[in-house]
This record gives C-alpha cells, sequence and structure tokens, in this order.
C-alpha cells in the first residue's frame, strides 16, 4: 500500500480524489443501501505514525497565550492511500498549548512550546501526536549596550523577543494509531 500526501494536486489528480473517505466507525447501515451499480465500498487502513503536515489557523505567540490554552490547526495536503483521499486538505484539528513564557528584562526571549492531540473528520477524531517549541531571539547585544550606557537598571529595561509560529508556518504531527476508512468508490463497468 502506498500512502502519500500531495501539494497542489492538478485537475487530473483532482479527478482521481474525487473518491469520498469515511472513517469506519462513521458508516451507517444506510451507506451500505447504495446501488451497487452506481459504487462499491472498500476499506482503507491509515497506519500509525503517519505524517500529517498542519498548520496554526491563526498566528501563535508567546506574547499572548498562556500554559494550558487551546489552539486550532488545519491540514496543509491531502493524505491519499490507494488513489482515495482519506484526510482532506483543510481538515480541522486541535492542539494545546504546553508550556508558554512571555519575554522578560535583561534581554529573555520568550518560548512557546504546543502539542497537537487530534484531527476531526466528519464529526470523528483522529487523535495525532506530536510537538512543537520555539523560542524568540533573546536582546543580548541591546542588554550590554544599555548596560555600558546606564548600568544595571538599562538592562532591565531591554526584553527578549516573543516566540512566534505563522500562520501559513509547516508543523508536523503523526496519527497515534492505525485508522480504517471506508471508501465509496465509482464502480466501472466491464466491456
Amino acid at each position: 500500500m502506498r500512502l502519500t500526501t500531495m501539494t497542489n494536486p492538478g485537475p487530473a489528480a483532482a479527478a482521481v480524489l474525487a473518491l469520498l473517505a469515511i472513517p469506519a466507525q462513521a458508516q451507517q447501515p444506510a451507506a451500505a443501501a447504495a446501488p451497487a451499480s452506481a459504487t462499491a465500498l472498500r476499506t482503507i487502513i491509515l497506519p500509525a505514525g503517519m505524517d500529517i503536515a498542519i498548520t496554526p489557523d491563526e498566528a501563535l505567540s508567546s506574547k499572548w497565550l498562556k500554559t494550558g490554552d487551546s489552539i486550532t490547526f488545519t491540514t496543509l495536503n491531502p493524505v491519499i492511500a490507494e488513489g482515495a483521499v482519506l484526510i482532506p486538505r483543510g481538515t480541522h484539528g486541535v492542539g494545546t498549548v504546553v508550556y508558554a513564557r512571555k519575554t522578560g528584562a535583561f534581554g529573555r526571549s520568550g518560548k512557546l512550546d504546543v502539542s497537537f492531540q487530534a484531527l476531526t473528520l466528519k464529526g470523528f477524531r483522529i487523535p495525532l501526536e506530536g510537538r512543537y517549541s520555539t523560542k524568540g531571539e533573546g536582546n543580548a547585544g541591546a542588554v550590554i549596550g544599555a548596560w555600558a550606557a546606564i548600568g544595571v537598571l538599562g538592562g532591565a529595561v531591554v526584553h527578549g523577543h516573543s516566540a512566534r509560529v505563522e500562520d501559513g508556518e509547516a508543523l508536523h504531527a503523526r496519527t497515534v494509531q492505525s485508522q480504517a476508512f471506508v471508501v465509496r468508490a465509482p464502480v466501472v463497468a466491464a466491456r
């Protein structure tokens, strides 16, 4: 089985990707009642550990986030297996700020550590694991200059830079467990 993520699929690829993936637990008996001549159902397994490219829905910063805050993100690319889109681009997910520290005196930089918990697809949760940590740049040069100019008090008023993650920045998470998807695929008539 070949699993891929695609960036910017072209028109031909979009036709192949028109298959509809539904998490297996979402299947209802009515779904099986679809005419056999129109579609066929098959199961595709998305393995544990599959890399998912994600991006925050808005910029994240140690300037305004606190430890314990919730964050949201979306997938950057579709996750495709056996020609079917299992997780579409733009699927929403949630995470948590594990640690946030604002900038401080004497050039201390801000820090931000976030974790990714899950994607939500058609009302069902796909557990994820992954963390991302970043810190702002310190401001040691300005602290030294301020000390030289006006002493220790000068260094106390110089702060470092906040830690930031921009919206659109590519981050990565992984699936925690295997996930079965039931895919409706068009039936091609035999010739």
